[in-house]
């Protein structure tokens, strides 16, 4: 099991500073040393590794990483040729090797590797790359290509990036880029969760939303603008949202939602989101939710006021929980909602 995140560094002294502010995990990655200075830095990389509790992992240099009893390698495609593979796994040093097509995936895989690294994810900046961004797409493919072996994303982070990636890793983001969620409702509640489920790279998205978008809305609903009146809201809030995120999959759905084609459309789905400004929406779909084991995350905001929860997936349904209709329940048409009462509550779920 690997560290979800681990930072690449350029020398030892980098080694020496980040293990003793915790960094468990840590890439050495010397260029263009000459022998003895790299022998040098590899046995000081691991001496503060070993202090402090970490695992080194030496780039290339797989032989100063056998007499220093180091972790682990990483291995580029060429190195994979002039590597002495069997004296690797005589000395316990796991390997890790570099891909960036299936081409180098095949070859890699070749070798039985410990991990696999997939890079460079988001477009670099202090190292100019010959291969495109793979994007978060890539790793749901890759970590289903490579089955139980560890997943590395390699390349690009942000400080915000890497806030989200420290937490989940490649598999994480693997996982989000696999699901598939369909949000019922394209307002007030499902355009925040809209972009942020396209922010996060969840692979693909089915809007399910009849309605159109009228100059009322645009208060409380970000992802339209007033070229957007008179469309409707699935189809405007695709284009949208594939302006955020190219690379996953969003479907518009612009129908009703009924209990004849809610089956099929949580049948398909890992996640349903009720962002529908209607209670016989929310019971349909807790309904099939229920019979489908499949969570159901729902909110409503009505003026200044809201829920949400989770209902279904292994819990109770929200029929459970509310088995009467509200009869004397508003709608935002009816009563008015505020637009950052509901920028509270979609984000919430």
């Amino acid at each position: 099991m690997l560290d979800p995140f681990y930072p690449i560094v350029p020398d030892s002294d980098w080694v020496a500073r980040l293990v003793p502010a915790g960094a468990r995990l840590i890439q050495l990655r010397i260029k263009d040393q000459p022998a003895a200075e790299v022998r040098r830095q590899v046995k000081e990389a691991k001496a503060a590794c070993t202090a402090a509790g970490a695992q080194l992992i030496v780039n290339d240099y797989w032989q100063e990483a056998i007499d220093e009893g180091c972790d682990f390698v990483h291995l580029g495609q060429e190195d994979l040729v002039d590597a002495d593979l069997k004296a690797l796994r005589r000395a316990g040093i796991r390997i890790g090797v570099s891909t960036h097509d299936h081409a180098e995936l095949e070859k890699g895989l070749a070798v039985d590797p410990d991990y696999v690294a997939l890079g460079p994810i988001y477009p670099t900046q202090l190292k100019q790359m010959p291969w495109a961004p793979q994007g978060t797409a890539r790793l749901a493919e890759w970590k289903r290509l490579i089955g139980n072996r560890p997943l590395v994303a390699i390349g690009g982070l942000t400080l915000a990036r890497q806030s989200v990636l420290s937490e989940i890793g490649a598999a994480g983001q693997a996982r989000l880029a696999a699901a598939s969620v369909v949000v019922v409702g394209a307002g007030g509640l499902g355009c925040p969760v809209l972009q942020y489920l396209a922010g996060a790279g969840v692979g693909r998205l089915v809007i399910v939303d009849h309605d159109r978008v009228e100059e009322t809305n645009l208060h409380r609903q970000p992802l339209y603008a007033m070229a957007d009146i008179g469309k409707l809201k699935a189809d405007a809030a695709c284009a949208a949202l594939w302006r955020f995120n190219p690379g996953i999959a969003v479907e518009a759905m612009a129908e009703r939602l009924t209990p004849q084609n809610a089956a099929a459309l949580v049948g398909g789905a890992d996640l349903i989101v009720d962002a529908a400004d209607s209670f016989a929406v929310t019971y349909i779909l807790s309904d099939a939710c229920l019979a489908t084991a499949k969570p159901l995350v729902s909110a409503s905001v009505i003026g200044m006021t809201g829920y949400a929860g989770a209902f279904c997936g292994g819990g109770p349904s929200y029929r459970a929980v509310f088995p009467d209709v509200s009869v004397e329940g508003g709608t935002c048409a009816s009563v008015g909602v505020l637009g950052p009462a509901v920028a509270v509550l979609g984000p919430h779920r």
